[in-house]
């Protein structure tokens, strides 16, 4: 995919439009924002979208398209094949995003897409409730 140069002006503005953060190569932090659960993947995303609510969502896929840059979506980091991250193109990260609602009368759980495993049966077992997951 042929692709633009992000200019330090549209960082700025990308970042006072979202809620969460950006980091990039420069950033102090980089390397531990890029890592994955499987450090057998070794990628270096240009840029980094640390989602801080769903409204982040859309903003980081048009600025992506915009750019012309591939786009990877890292939920909780764990996926042993790497898919969560990308050389030269966003990561957007959803770690953040990690809400969980349990409504145990319902017995009914809504959870934000970088809802961990673990967090989501501590979640629902305090009501006695389980999601069976593979």
């Amino acid at each position: 995919m042929n692709h633009q140069t992000i200019s330090r002006a549209d960082l700025g503005s990308l970042g006072a439009s979202i809620a969460g953060n950006l980091v990039t190569e420069a950033d102090h932090g980089y390397d531990d924002a890029r890592s994955l659960w499987n450090a057998m993947i070794d990628r270096r995303p240009e840029l980094i979208i640390r989602a801080g609510e769903l409204t982040d969502i859309p903003r980081a896929l048009d600025f992506a398209r915009s750019h012309r840059l591939p786009l990877a979506v890292r939920g909780g980091g764990h996926n042993v094949a790497g898919y969560g991250t990308v050389d030269r193109g966003i990561v957007l990260d959803l770690r953040a995003c990690n809400k969980i609602l349990v409504e145990p009368s319902l017995r009914q759980v809504n959870t934000g897409p970088g809802t961990l495993l673990g967090e989501l049966d501590q979640a629902t077992s305090a009501h006695g409730l389980a999601v069976p997951v593979g």
